[in-house]
């Protein structure tokens, strides 16, 4: 069975700070790629490949926000990709500090922080911040079949340090839930 077959859906947790500057900056898409790195604000992307699905999310004052979705057409290696993308040579590159000093025009084309991989899309969403209404969210699974987890959430509230740093596999039915929110309203 190949990979695409096997596809699967998963959240990665996106600082606010960051959704806010890039939609700020006009950014809004769609989805072409989401990175991954070694630091909590930009995670390693574990090992998803052709065909799996990305919601990128976000927490804010304790709702959670989607901020779209992109299916992964492939894995490349991040700095020449980046490279042809923005005409920015990303030899010797401290992004977070490039995002301090360009801050007024950074897109989700350039990574916040340390990269070692960009997964890429061909059919991603807009980006976009959608409330995920908290009878949604208590219905939210997350983790590797038969060790699904809701989301730790108190009185409708998520912590953000309980997704922060990670990349999760959503339920199928997680991401059917997800993709109906998408469906049903614009973007704040």
């Amino acid at each position: 069975m190949g990979k695409a077959e096997e596809a699967g859906s998963y959240m990665i947790m996106r600082r606010w700070e960051w959704i806010t500057q890039i939609l700020k900056n006009g950014d809004t898409g769609p989805w072409q790629v989401i990175f991954g790195g070694e630091h909590t604000s930009q995670p390693t992307l574990g090992k998803v490949g052709d065909g799996d699905t990305i919601y990128p999310v976000s927490v804010n004052q304790g709702n959670l926000w989607l901020l779209g979705r992109m299916t992964i057409s492939h894995v490349v290696a991040p700095n020449p990709w980046i490279e042809k993308m923005t005409g920015i040579d990303p030899k010797g590159i401290m992004w977070d500090t490039y995002w301090d000093a360009h801050k007024k025009t950074v897109t989700h084309l350039i990574p916040i922080t340390c990269v070692n991989a960009a997964v890429l899309a061909d059919n991603g969403t807009p980006i976009g911040r959608w409330l995920v209404p908290p009878d949604v969210l208590a219905d939210l699974r997350l983790g590797p079949a038969g060790k699904e987890q809701p989301i730790k959430a108190n009185d409708g509230k998520v912590a953000s340090a309980s997704l922060q740093g990670h990349f999760r596999r959503l339920t199928p039915s997680s991401a059917a839930l997800l993709d109906d929110i998408l469906s049903m309203a614009d973007p704040s």
